[in-house]
């Protein structure tokens, strides 16, 4: 079996998120959100997790181009609907059967009016109740879902937590409405809407989360230095139709942004000495930046950690050093074997401590030298 080129995986990608597409999943998802952009993002990006979690729980399959089409035409909303609004999917699955029904019936020629569609909630949901029965009792499904009727209540008389027809038209319209609070679990989406890729989209939609990125924001979400630039160049490029955003104001602070130092930079951005940090350097040709610190003396935590947290000062300047070197500390004792440095400000005076230890040994060597 032939592997899927990568021209051709852009392709399938491409085609299954396009929501102008009437068969694919970002169209059907537009059709409750009303966010072209949006609906395009998240199925874009439930394409990719479904093709990594196939090839990572079968590694042993070929990824082909007609697997690759299989996945991303079977793409399950009800998890996007889950995941980033919120919504059960007992209703998302009565509101569907309901909706589906609804526009059969319009499709015969009836009218459906506010009075009729709990009649034809109740239908709709009461066919896929009987049918769930009859299949658990031949055998062909091993759990049932029920589904309630248009008042919330199961036809058992319990009540539903998520609530019937009138949870169903509140859902919707949040969903394309001004009351959707979207969770902005991803910078970039932040970053999009407020710097213009939703042009395509309801601007009401598009307005809703009002807030301006600073400095401490773009190292929190890790913007790095070519995404910074990425986004300086779309805005020279006149992109940016957010109203009341000013271009200058977020064109300074993405020019602000310092690309990852070299070696030799690191090494100086700890010892504060240039002569100290060329001593270093040409003492250990060969060692990574965190191997010479421990070599000379400082603790493998505290070179690592103190590494990370300069890098970080000089690439996003103006953060608040105090709590850039907690969060260094923090991510680095989260990884399987904990790399970091106590957090806090007594962490912090160690790293400085052996710093300057080091820093004063070597210009003692360097003096002596002379």
């Amino acid at each position: 079996m032939k592997t899927i080129t990568s021209a051709e995986f852009e392709r399938v990608i491409q085609k299954y998120s396009d929501p102008s597409y009437e068969y694919s999943a970002a169209y059907k998802l537009n059709t409750f959100i009303c966010n072209p952009s949006r609906s395009e993002d998240l199925v874009h990006e439930a394409i990719i997790n479904a093709i990594c979690d196939v090839m990572r729980l079968h590694p042993e399959r070929t990824l082909t181009l007609k697997y690759t089409v299989h996945i991303a035409r079977n793409i399950k909303l009800e998890h996007i609907f889950q995941r980033e609004f919120h919504v059960p999917i007992t209703l998302l699955r009565a509101g569907y059967a309901f909706e589906r029904h609804k526009a059969e019936i319009r499709s015969l020629g009836h009218v459906v009016t506010d009075d009729t569609e709990a009649e034809i909630w109740d239908e709709a949901v009461k066919t896929i109740n009987n049918k769930q029965r009859i299949d658990y009792k031949e055998g062909k499904r091993k759990t049932t879902r029920y589904l309630p009727l248009h008042n919330g209540i199961y036809e058992s008389g319990i009540h539903s937590t998520c609530g019937g027809l009138k949870a169903w038209k509140e859902t919707k319209a949040a969903l394309s409405g001004k009351s959707l609070k979207y969770l902005n679990r991803k910078e970039r989406e932040i970053m999009d809407r407020y710097t213009g890729s939703y042009k395509n989209a309801n601007p009401e939609v598009a307005c809703l989360t009002e807030f301006k990125p600073n400095m401490q924001w773009l190292y929190e979400h890790d913007v790095t230095y070519k995404q910074a630039q990425a986004m300086l160049k779309r805005i020279i490029d006149g992109e940016i139709i957010q109203p009341g955003v000013d271009p200058q104001e977020l064109k300074t602070l993405f020019a602000s942004v310092r690309p990852k130092p070299n070696l030799r930079q690191s090494i100086e951005l700890v010892v504060l000495d240039h002569q100290v940090a060329d001593y270093l350097v040409a003492k250990h040709p060969n060692l990574r930046a965190d191997a010479i610190l421990n070599r000379e003396g400082m603790t493998l935590r505290n070179a690592r950690t103190g590494l990370a947290y300069e890098q970080k000062l000089f690439q996003y300047p103006g953060v608040e050093s105090q709590s850039v070197w907690d969060q260094e500390c923090q991510r680095l004792n989260l990884k399987t074997r904990p790399r970091g440095a106590q957090v806090g400000s007594k962490g912090y005076q160690k790293y400085r401590d052996q710093a300057n230890q080091l820093v004063a040994t070597i210009r003692a060597i360097i003096i002596q030298d002379e």
